[in-house]
């Protein structure tokens, strides 16, 4: 019953004492634990990290990835080969040191080092050569008074001797041969591009046979396996994965495959459309000017007469007539359209209403509600119908997410003020949210939008409101903005000390997360660096916290790593929110 008591009593002490996060609970994995004592570290998987440069003071060493130090912090210049040499000097007497992986100093016999990524060195004694591998074994003696590089390895040569040496390729890491193997990416199902002298390209199988030689330049591929190819980069053809030519090689250029198979082709300064794998003539060439692909699902095609575009398919039938200049791409929504002296007018495809080209200008074609310009007067309207959203006006008009924001420049220059710009905010209806006044719109993912005053009569208060005009947090207006899309920053004067604050426009009105961004940071690999309270940790675009604020140092994502000080010592974590060989 005691030892029961005891255990309990016990137990209850442990829980009750400060819980310390472990190397393993900070959000990330890490790649190096935090055992390092150095005052920095330069570590990337973009080659090799077995082994990574270090910091102490104004000195440099080299550690292995379990934190360990392989050679000590006391060289000023330290340069690490990814076979595992460490070439090593000091300035004091121009001293240099060759170390091998395991950081044993081969160099010593040796005045100087020619180390090379094949692990192998080049060294020098007495103003004669010889060559050593990363056990420090003579493999050419020291007798010779000079080398060369030839195409297989290295020639050594003295009055009476010469020798050549046979060396190995270059070392490849780990990391570098993933890196190719994921750059090998299927070309079409179960077969591989490969290339000659990085020029010619050809396909080979899963088992590595080769079904196409590498002896072309390859233009556009269709997936039933035709694709359009070169011999001399002048003349062009089609060939098919079987390497069986398909149209002969006399084709001067070729446009996009359709999806069953149609591919334009220019012979002789003639275009012309065929269908493959027959190669039969679908419109004969020199019907017109030019023929594109512009639609590849629905087959349809841009073409040219009479120095006018229009769109057609594949039975010539007249699709848009020949009235055009300029037809913008099939990938937008809207397609603007332009005629004469640069008048342009829009397309809404899906349902085929046209708007005459009147305008100097339409965008937002990603979209069925288009901006147009017009005399110096812009508007919104809806595609397709061409009924006006939101009228013509001075305000120039751009998306922001699902709204509306309008620029006006000019209305304040008559006013007795420096220039600035008075906004209004629109909703995709054309309803009007705010303005116009002289303020800074922003808005935000979530339907909310930021406004902050520009002058002191436009009002004293910052605001965040939502849609439908509801504040849901009020902020004064000195050192108040937007800083990275996503964020609010506010600066307040506590007690005549200047304190900066940041914090996510997700973040609920009256529990406001705030945060210090790291002086000097900016987003990459999509984390931030932030500071709160004494201590540093990670949060995506948005705000959200992703690796939590324990951390006496942190530095920005590098390839992937992120490098930390943690609980006085440094470590290295993999950032989850990116992938280096992925991206």
């Amino acid at each position: 019953m005691k030892n029961t008591v005891l255990a309990i009593t016990i137990l209850s002490i442990l829980n009750a004492m400060p819980q310390v996060a472990t190397a393993q609970e900070v959000g990330a994995k890490w790649v190096i634990p935090p055992v390092m004592e150095v005052d920095g570290l330069n570590i990337s998987p973009r080659s090799s990290d077995a082994l990574f440069e270090v910091k102490k003071g104004k000195l440099f060493g080299v550690y292995n990835k379990k934190g360990q130090m392989v050679v000590p912090a006391e060289y000023n210049t330290v340069n690490i080969l990814t076979c595992g040499w460490i070439f090593a000097s000091k300035y004091e007497g121009n001293k240099q040191s060759l170390f091998n992986e395991k950081g044993q100093n081969i160099g010593l016999p040796y005045d100087r080092f020619y180390p090379s990524n094949n692990g192998f060195s080049v060294v020098m004694k007495d103003s004669l050569f010889g060559l050593i591998n990363m056990t420090g074994e003579e493999l050419v003696p020291l007798k010779y008074k000079g080398y060369r590089i030839k195409d297989k390895g290295l020639f050594f040569y003295s009055d009476t001797k010469e020798v050549t040496y046979a060396t190995p390729s270059y070392y490849i890491t780990p990391n570098e041969k993933r890196k190719a193997a994921l750059g090998v990416k299927e070309f079409l199902p179960g077969l591989y591009q490969v290339s000659f002298s990085h020029r010619e390209i050809g396909l080979v199988n899963e088992k590595r046979d080769t079904v196409v030689p590498p002896l072309y330049k390859f233009g556009a591929v269709h997936q039933k396996g035709y694709i359009a190819a070169s011999l001399d980069e002048a003349k062009w053809g089609v060939i098919d994965t079987k390497n069986k030519t398909l149209y002969p090689f006399q084709a001067d250029n070729m446009g996009t495959w359709t999806k069953s198979g149609l591919l334009p082709i220019r012979y002789e300064k003639e275009w012309g459309l065929l269908r493959f794998p027959s190669a039969e003539v679908v419109i004969p060439f020199g019907k017109y000017e030019y023929i594109e692909t512009y639609d590849a699902e629905n087959e349809q095609f841009i073409a040219k007469q009479n120095g006018k575009q229009g769109i057609i398919n594949a039975k010539q039938e007249v699709i848009m007539p020949f009235e055009y200049e300029y037809i913008s791409s099939s990938s937008h929504v809207t397609n603007s359209l332009t005629v004469g002296k640069g008048k342009v007018g829009f397309w809404y495809r899906p349902n085929g209403f046209v708007h005459e080209p009147v305008f100097e200008r339409v965008r937002n074609l990603e979209d069925s509600l288009v901006l147009v310009d017009s005399n110096s007067t812009y508007a919104l309207m809806d595609a397709k119908n061409g009924k006006v959203i939101i009228p013509f006006s001075e305000f120039y008009l751009e998306r922001k997410l699902d709204y509306f924001i309008g620029n006006n420049s000019y209305s304040l220059m008559r006013k007795p003020r420096p220039v600035a710009i008075e906004q209004v905010l629109y909703d995709r209806n054309g309803k009007l949210l705010y303005g116009p006044d002289t303020v800074d719109i922003s808005v935000f993912p979530d339907g909310t939008f930021f406004v902050r005053p520009i002058f002191t009569d436009t009002g004293n208060e910052s605001q965040h409101r939502t849609a439908d005009g509801k504040v849901l947090r009020r902020l004064p207006k000195n050192g108040v903005e937007v800083q990275d899309r996503y964020w609010i920053f506010s600066s307040t004067n506590q007690e005549g000390k200047y304190v900066p604050n940041t914090f996510s426009y997700l973040d609920p009105p009256g529990k406001e997360n705030y945060l210090n961004k790291k002086q000097g940071s900016k987003l990459n690999e999509n984390l931030f660096v932030f500071r709160q309270g004494k201590f540093y940790g990670y949060t995506d675009i948005e705000g959200r916290v992703i690796i939590p604020f324990v951390f006496d140092d942190a530095e920005e994502s590098t390839d992937g790593y992120l490098r930390v000080k943690y609980q006085g010592k440094w470590g290295v974590l993999q950032n989850p929110k990116f992938d280096y060989f992925a991206q």
